[in-house]
């Protein structure tokens, strides 16, 4: 089912769960996630030896709210979208899954960032009572 003319050289496919993704002959798959709606989508781009790399960027297939960039090969083809289609448990899943690194990784950035300020005040208190105003090395 093509999408509407939007200016992308993207045809949008039908959505399919993850086990009915295809590879195509002469094309190159990836899996993406939209920015906006956190939502995957395959992608497939046109791949041969000859012909320079270009960047193009295809739309989200779920909510046309972002685009995704995509490296593909100079040609006449056009690139594939397909919205992966996952249960309602599955997307509750991965956006639990999100949330959890993103508390854990902000967790772990101030953890350092309390140890990089001891070890400043550390330093600090180590420069101010070194003899003859020596800066440390």
């Amino acid at each position: 089912m093509p999408m509407e003319d939007s200016g992308s050289p993207a045809v949008q496919l039908l959505p399919a769960s993850p086990g009915q993704l295809k590879m195509a002959a002469g094309y190159r798959g990836s899996v993406k996630e939209c920015s906006a709606c956190h939502r995957d989508f395959w992608v497939l781009a046109p791949s041969s030896d000859l012909g320079g790399g270009l960047t193009m960027e295809v739309p989200c297939p779920h909510c046309h709210g972002s685009t995704s960039e995509v490296d593909m090969t100079a040609s006449d083809k056009p690139i594939f979208i397909q919205g992966i289609r996952r249960p309602w448990i599955q997307w509750k899943a991965r956006s639990l899954g999100r949330a959890f690194r993103q508390v854990r990784s902000s967790l772990r950035i101030k953890s350092y960032r309390a140890v990089w300020r001891m070890k400043s005040m550390i330093g600090l208190s180590k420069s101010a009572s070194s003899a003859g105003g020596e800066s440390p090395k």
